[in-house]
């Protein structure tokens, strides 16, 4: 193969920067005849050009974390038309894993495969998008979107106003996550940030739990207690899914919108709030307004400015991304000191729909950690339903089941996949597969869906 290494070829179509010279069999016709293999980035960097390599091959083994985010660096500078091929894709740290996928965009030029065939012989692109990188705090936000990262510029733009925000989008989409990068851009970012999650409290405590109570104004309140309006000061409070509150409880919030005035439950006297109000939902609004059960002049108060977050099959680019972002979170929580993903299965996970989207990935990732064994994650250890047919017809259609059995196995996959996406959240799963909760209930017994199986991937977020 020293045929391979002779720095005369200046129109190489193909080039393998390879630190041991290992050429993969499925290489070697092609590297011979059109072809030319470097040991180093220096190598790469001494050719006179006479036209740039159409695909670099990089075998990441022998790499260390520096060497790897140079290579990438210079290939980014001299070779942006290139398709980037990594060969030897045998787990990466989760450092290493960020460094590739900051630097090539996945859905372009970035191809996985052990063994190389005629799949990854295709053009590069004329172009190459950008990621868009945004600071909050110790924490970069990044995404190859452009439209995520012009809502993202917009709400550090407004930080520091006190008009409210209105965070939109499916469940599981981030908001909380928003809310408080909003509260690390202000000034507001060494107060208390709350959250206040409307579906997980009783609608009977909603209202002393948001707006406080004395001692004695209703059976059990044995002391006086700060509800979470006080309890943010001057910080930031996030009201999620502000649509369920009650039209008295949204009434006495409206006044806190417009004056910062509010009364604690058994007294008369008035408090004032300072704090910033954020508020999300899961459900379009308007329509709530429409059908009477949200009131119009609290949804015109707090819809000043609406920030969309989009759910993940809308970006796609982004979910490998996320999901390293929530590994490297998830690594201290649970006491673990690193692990290792392949670049196929992050890419891998861009291919699922995510109905639940972040958490759903999250939860899914958790799954992985505790399944997987040594350091590696498989992409068997996530549980993926199918993605022939979607996590709800992916068992339709076997051999020997009636039509009501298929249909009885698909809705309870559905309804298990709806609960765990919102958290166990029954209400909120109940809206979103627009049944009662009362049915939800009677579906759940019907199928033997016990709360154990529910709660198995659902952590907090």
């Amino acid at each position: 193969m020293s045929g391979l290494h002779k720095a005369s070829v200046m129109t190489a179509e193909f080039v393998l920067i390879s630190r041991s010279g290992d050429v993969p069999e499925s290489l070697r016709p092609v590297l011979l005849e059109r072809g030319l293999v470097v040991a180093s980035l220096e190598a790469l960097l001494d050719v006179a050009w006479e036209r740039k390599p159409e695909t670099l091959f990089f075998d990441l083994r022998s790499e260390t974390v520096d060497s790897i985010n140079c290579t990438l660096q210079v290939i980014a500078a001299n070779f942006s038309h290139s398709c980037l091929v990594v060969l030897h894709d045998c787990g990466i740290s989760l450092e290493v894993a960020s460094l590739l996928l900051q630097q090539v965009d996945g859905e372009w030029d970035l191809r996985t495969q052990s063994d190389p065939d005629a799949r990854w012989l295709c053009p590069a692109p004329l172009t190459r998008p950008s990621l868009f990188r945004l600071q909050a705090g110790a924490q970069t936000l990044c995404t190859w979107h452009e439209s995520v990262y012009q809502m993202l510029q917009t709400a550090s733009r407004l930080s520091d106003s006190r008009v409210p925000i209105l965070l939109s989008g499916e469940t599981g989409t981030g908001k909380s996550t928003i809310a408080q990068s909003i509260h690390r851009w202000s000034g507001r970012a060494d107060k208390p940030f709350v959250f206040f999650p409307c579906g997980a409290v009783s609608r009977d405590l909603i209202h002393a739990e948001l707006f406080g109570h004395t001692r004695g104004a209703f059976t059990g309140a044995t002391h006086e207690r700060p509800g979470k309006i006080e309890a943010a000061g001057q910080g930031t409070l996030l009201i999620d899914e502000v649509d369920l509150l009650t039209l008295d409880d949204q009434a006495k919030l409206l006044r806190v919108v417009e004056t910062g005035q509010f009364e604690r439950v058994g007294t008369v006297d008035t408090s004032l709030s300072r704090c910033r109000l954020i508020f999300a939902s899961n459900v379009d609004l308007q329509s709530q307004v429409e059908a009477g059960r949200f009131r119009s002049d609290l949804y015109f108060r707090i819809n000043v400015l609406e920030l969309r977050l989009l759910p993940l099959r809308e970006r796609r680019r982004d979910i490998p991304l996320i999901a390293v972002d929530c590994l490297q979170s998830l690594l201290p929580e649970h006491g673990l000191a690193h692990v290792n993903v392949t670049l196929r299965l992050l890419h891998a996970l861009a291919e699922y729909h995510w109905p639940g989207n972040i958490r759903e990935l999250r939860n899914r990732l958790l799954r992985g950690l505790t399944l997987c064994e040594g350091s590696e994650i498989q992409l068997e250890h996530l549980g993926l339903p199918k993605l022939d047919g979607g996590p709800v017809l992916s068992g339709l259609g076997r051999l020997g089941q009636s039509l009501v059995g298929q249909v009885a196995e698909a809705s309870r996959e559905a309804i298990v996949t709806c609960i765990r996406a919102h958290g166990n959240r029954k209400a909120a799963a109940a809206r979103a597969l627009k049944i009662s909760r009362s049915t939800l209930y009677r579906k759940m017994r019907g199928y033997g869906i016990q709360e154990q199986e529910l709660c198995a991937e659902v952590t907090t977020t």
